[in-house]
């Protein structure tokens, strides 16, 4: 006759088994930050210089939107590639794009600081032309509001990156206090702790 002890240790020995067997594997759908930020950089790069050969009398809604629109939703695919590595392993997080290697922090830290560099820039200039209160601030924002959110993600995510990218951001930021938030980037101050 088997008793509920019995049956209680076949169950947890059985159970053990399998969970020894099979062990979790990463979701395939999940890309490493590495993938998620050369995809965004790539997408971006060609519309930051568009942006950035903007002239004054060009620098209206109309010209810019348009523009601003593509960034952003290249922004949008990295923001949710990066929200699905928060909580994976490192392994997963710092996995290569092109082999399966984990590639250093310093990478991520660059790409990162590549696409900021390759956007504040023109936001600013842009801004500056139209000055605060122009109609061009609107469609502007959202571009730095989508970079403080990819920022916080990528923050949770990848350890170690903050330590990285506080003096790159600090760095980026410096003069232009009056148009942080105008231009919705003061997510990148709080996702750094600033």
């Amino acid at each position: 006759m088997f008793s509920f002890s019995k049956i209680a240790v076949f169950a947890t020995f059985t159970l053990g088994v399998f969970t020894v067997a099979k062990p979790f594997a990463r979701e395939t759908s999940v890309q490493g930050a590495e993938s998620i930020l050369t995809t965004l950089k790539g997408t971006i790069t060609p519309l930051a210089a568009q942006l950035g050969a903007v002239k004054s009398s060009e620098a209206t809604p109309a010209v810019v939107g348009p523009i601003v629109d593509k960034i952003t939703a290249a922004i949008s695919i990295a923001n949710t590639g990066a929200k699905a590595l928060v909580g994976q392993s490192q392994d997963v997080v710092l996995s290569s794009a092109s082999s399966n290697e984990r590639v250093p922090l310093q990478n991520i830290s660059k790409l990162v600081t590549d696409i900021l560099t390759l956007l504040i820039p023109v936001l600013v200039r842009l801004a500056k032309i139209v000055g605060p209160g122009g109609a061009l601030i609107d469609v502007l924002r959202p571009v730095g509001l989508g970079l403080s959110v990819l920022l916080g993600s990528l923050v949770l995510a990848v350890a170690g990156l903050i330590n990285l990218l506080i003096p790159v951001v600090q760095g980026l930021l410096a003069g232009i206090s009056g148009l942080v938030t105008v231009l919705g980037l003061g997510g990148l101050l709080i996702a750094l702790g600033l």
